[in-house]
């Protein structure tokens, strides 16, 4: 469904947006409630949304969000309003996350939760690389871990 908007070109109702990389596994698909697209500004500006990173391996990455604007250009999104995503065991936290297209890695620069089964992460700022399947956490990161795990 279309809708009329003052300052978008178009608003979009329950929409389905899909970018695939060259190789077939990165990309996102984003599912949300609303989409208003600026043509001028070659952004999409999306509202209550699910967004998927494809993987080459089996385990992708789902995020939702308040909130995401995609760059039409780079193909990039930047997630926020509340960013709370899945990685395998892997749960992620925090107010704002940037998807870099090219480079298929997750980042933020600010402060974020990382939800292992072993433990809670507190990281100033955190770096999820989906071509090499690691993870990095920066600045006053924190540990503290769950009853009954191991250490060893």
């Amino acid at each position: 469904m279309i809708k009329e908007d003052s300052t978008a070109d178009i608003v979009m109702e329950n929409v389905n947006l899909k970018e695939i990389g060259d190789d077939q596994h990165t990309g996102w698909e984003i599912t949300t409630k609303e989409a208003h697209i600026f043509k001028h500004q070659r952004t999409v500006n999306c509202k209550s949304l699910i967004c998927s990173l494809l993987c080459a391996s089996d385990t992708n990455i789902t995020l939702h969000c308040g909130a995401a604007t995609i760059n039409q250009d780079t193909k990039n999104v930047s997630l926020y309003q509340g960013v709370e995503g899945r990685y395998g065991d892997i749960t992620i936290k925090g107010d704002e996350f940037s998807y870099l297209f090219d480079d298929h890695k997750i980042y933020t620069n600010q402060s974020a939760l990382l939800f292992v089964p072993e433990g809670t992460f507190r990281a100033d700022a955190l770096d999820i690389d989906l071509k090499e399947s690691t993870i990095h956490l920066t600045g006053n990161v924190r540990c503290e871990f769950s009853a009954g795990s191991s250490t060893n």
